[in-house]
């Protein structure tokens, strides 16, 4: 197993290895609309402004995505004070508050694992231990302080023991609620 950084260079290629695992993920699950691929390259061009490739990576097993995880500098952290303005010079600042100066706090954007190798958990039990320690050592190597771990599912019991596991706290909740009209 080994764990790269998404290569820049050849983004769309990760960007969509992302995106096949994330469609192989989360299939089936409530709320999850799979990825097109209209929908990747237009996510590929928007996160190579802001992706930091040190947060970003892929598992491979024999050279073969199975898991990733794509963790951002937190925007709103950035934006916070240009008042939705980023002309004149509010992109500038924007720029130079991600690239230089880099936001205290990170977003997880998606983290997963690929259906393939959840079923032989015998076999690859650790591989979510590993991209969650990964992830952690890379964010408080680069100064991050902490972490958002944005919308998890409730019941989503293998993310929120992991998120348990690295002390993380739940401090907000969101419920879907449904009434025939």
């Amino acid at each position: 197993m080994k764990l790269r950084s998404v290569d820049l260079k050849n983004m769309e290629r990760d960007i969509q290895a992302v995106m096949d695992i994330y469609n192989d993920a989360w299939v089936g699950k409530w709320g999850v609309v799979p990825a097109l691929p209209e929908e990747v390259a237009k996510v590929a061009k928007d996160l190579k402004l802001i992706i930091d490739p040190d947060l970003a990576f892929l598992a491979e097993i024999e050279g073969r995505p199975v898991g990733m995880c794509i963790m951002l500098p937190n925007l709103n952290e950035a934006l916070v004070d240009l008042d939705g303005r980023l002309l004149p010079f509010g992109a500038l600042k924007l720029l130079w508050r991600i690239k230089v100066k880099r936001p205290r706090s990170t977003r997880l954007m998606m983290l997963g694992i690929s259906k393939q190798v959840t079923r032989n958990v015998k076999r690859y039990g650790g591989l979510s231990a590993a991209i969650y320690v990964e992830v952690a050592k890379r964010a408080i190597a680069k100064g991050y302080r902490w972490g958002e771990l944005s919308w998890t599912r409730e019941d989503d019991a293998p993310i929120n023991l992991g998120i348990r596991s690295m002390g993380a706290k739940i401090y907000k909740k969101y419920r879907v609620y449904e009434k025939a009209l």
